[in-house]
């Protein structure tokens, strides 16, 4: 009896001791991991989700924060680092598209006052591909003291500035008027 309860505590010990592996999470194939770290700023996974279009899967989104949270008010007006990441799985979206669809999260999470903010709408236009391939990932992380800083596939696209600009594009899948309700209690971890 003796000879095989030491091989059972050593796997239990040798278990203990292991170095787990790196969790993500499986979004139907789009591997999203539990961290992201961008400009010095280590973030975890909030939540992931689906952005549709009549039906359609266009990209997995994946919202990044220093710490978990529910509360979708306090993630927009935070001054912190965060960051939207998304994961296109349609086999292309032109960039007029995209546009398109960000107008209209920005007109909702605004209150249809872009105005203030209409310069940086044009900044993050500017900062896109002309057409957005299925497996590229866009990057919307915001950085207190700079602003929202594009990247595209990994690579720095460029950066607007203001923290009520930052309000407004998390307001795009956050706000009290999402672009989808399913996919902001996705990304709230709901």
């Amino acid at each position: 009896m003796r000879s095989l309860c030491l091989p059972l505590i050593l796997a239990i010990a040798l278990a203990c001791v292991a170095p787990c592996p790196v969790n993500a999470l499986d979004l139907d194939g789009i591997t999203i991991p539990d961290t992201l770290s961008h400009s010095g700023h280590n973030l975890i996974l909030n939540g992931a989700g689906w952005r549709t279009k009549l039906w359609m899967k266009i990209y997995a989104c994946a919202l990044f924060l220093p710490e978990k949270s529910s509360n979708a008010q306090s993630i927009i007006e935070a001054d912190e680092a965060m960051c939207v990441r998304m994961h296109f799985v349609y086999k292309k979206v032109p960039k007029d598209t995209m546009m398109e669809m960000l107008t209209g999260g920005f007109q909702k999470s605004t209150g249809g006052n872009t105005a203030p903010i209409a310069d940086r709408i044009e900044q993050l236009a500017s900062q896109l591909p002309d057409e957005i391939l299925k497996g590229d990932v866009v990057d919307l992380m915001y950085i207190p003291g700079r602003g929202i800083v594009c990247y595209y596939n990994g690579k720095y696209r460029g950066e607007s500035p203001g923290l009520d600009y930052k309000q407004a594009v998390f307001g795009i899948w956050l706000g009290n008027d999402p672009i989808n309700e399913k996919l902001r209690q996705d990304i709230l971890g709901n």
